[in-house]
């Protein structure tokens, strides 16, 4: 099959800030959107004028996602929850995610669809043992509910490329850039530290555009369908490195302070045991602190050079990040 230049694509989770900028880039490439929401006015607030059919219902109702599919020959699949009180019930949130790729992914390859891309993380890639992390790479457990949700969503995902079917499956790093219709995890984190506090220990973080990953969705949607896997890791900073960038973008000192790693990882490993006392959902855990002091460097993708996307330079990124945080009101 060859190069698809015009489609209507189905993209749920479109009034987040990933799947808001995959369907600017669709409009831009002169396809047609179809946006399957739960709230019409965050909707409206949302796309403003852009010519979006908007499908009410939620990815957990198969009804609502079958009547969204229809007349729609391509998928992204970018939705998932996340703001849920996971201390309270985790397995709540597992298999809400995983029925949602279930009803969405399964439901469009049953209808023929040839054309699926199911966003995951590289969360569930991930290892702290320093071995090289691909596409392929082995799927890791976790204790997170939402980082187990991804892991599970993926081994169903998996199971349907081995079966043949059309799917691609997109690994981002940490998202950040302008317009975020809500405040995401990423770009709180360059909230907190710009304002609050950057730790300055071993490795560091991965940041990725999401302008460019809009773009890197249209471009894989338009491209000969098969089952295949791509990372879209970003740009490494250390945290000095990082610590530069954000007083470039800021005009002042971010305030960073050295920590060594084993402090860092005994908090996690107290917040873990504080867990099973208190029924809280705390920000700081072992697997969260092993990111930050475990991180490696994870290439892009090669094939996103023969799709003819590129990455920014993540000072660019940054500074437009900060820049937007500041005109929302959020530095």
């Amino acid at each position: 099959m060859s190069i698809l230049t015009q489609a209507r694509v189905l993209v749920t989770g479109a009034t987040g800030m990933l799947g808001s900028h995959a369907v600017k880039a669709l409009l831009a490439r002169g396809h047609q959107v179809t946006a399957l929401v739960r709230d019409e006015a965050k909707a409206a607030r949302v796309f403003g004028d852009q010519p979006v059919i908007l499908r009410r219902g939620d990815i957990a109702a198969e009804d609502t996602v079958a009547r969204a599919l229809d007349g729609c020959n391509a998928v992204i699949h970018c939705a998932a929850v996340i703001a849920f009180d996971t201390a309270k019930d985790p397995r709540a949130l597992i298999e809400t995610n995983v029925a949602g790729v279930r009803n969405v992914v399964g439901k469009a390859l049953q209808l023929g669809v040839e054309r699926v891309v199911h966003v995951s993380s590289i969360a569930p890639l991930f290892r702290s043992d320093g071995q090289p992390i691909t596409e392929d790479a082995e799927l890791q457990p976790s204790k997170r509910a939402y980082s187990q949700s991804k892991m599970e969503a993926d081994l169903y995902v998996r199971a349907l490329q081995g079966a043949g079917k059309p799917v691609k499956i997109l690994y981002p790093g940490a998202i950040i850039g302008p317009d975020d219709p809500g405040l995401t995890e990423s770009m709180h984190s360059i909230q907190i530290f710009a304002n609050q506090f950057l730790p300055l220990t071993t490795s560091g973080i991965q940041y990725v555009d999401v302008r460019d990953l809009g773009y890197a969705l249209a471009k894989m949607i338009e491209d000969t369908p098969g089952a295949k896997r791509y990372i879209a890791a970003g740009h490494f900073l250390t945290w000095p490195e990082l610590a530069e960038a954000l007083e470039r973008a800021t005009g002042k000192r971010p305030p960073a302070y050295r920590v060594p790693a084993w402090t860092l990882r005994l908090a996690g490993t107290l917040s873990d045991a504080l867990r099973w006392l208190v029924p809280i959902d705390l920000p700081v855990s072992t697997e969260s602190v092993s990111y930050v002091t475990r991180w490696t460097p994870i290439e892009n993708s090669k094939d996103f050079e023969r799709l003819g996307v590129q990455f920014r330079p993540v000072e660019e990124s940054i500074a437009d990040s900060v820049a937007w945080l500041r005109a929302a009101g959020h530095l």
